[in-house]
């Protein structure tokens, strides 16, 4: 293991985990970039096509468009946060 305890393992957590390139021209830098960053976010969110289940299983249907287990507006509060955070 690598953390003696919980505690342990919340520490190197607590910071940045990625840093970009300085030369990266993929991170977006305006509010508009990173509109377009979470859209595309967004969309791996909800995509199941790949996605394989039990056929009685009901985790797939909780990411379904309509379904009322994650509204939509979670699937893009995330993306925003992941795109953000990665790219400050």
């Amino acid at each position: 293991m690598y953390f003696h305890n919980y505690a342990a393992s919340l520490v190197p957590l607590s910071g940045t985990q990625w840093h970009c390139l300085l030369s990266d021209d993929t991170v977006p830098l305006t509010e508009a970039g990173e509109r377009v960053h979470v859209r595309e976010v967004y969309g791996a969110f909800r995509s199941v096509e790949r996605a394989r289940e039990d056929p009685n299983g009901n985790h797939i249907k909780r990411f379904l468009r309509g379904s009322t287990h994650y509204p939509d507006w979670v699937f893009e509060a995330y993306a925003w946060r992941t795109v953000v955070s990665k790219a400050k």
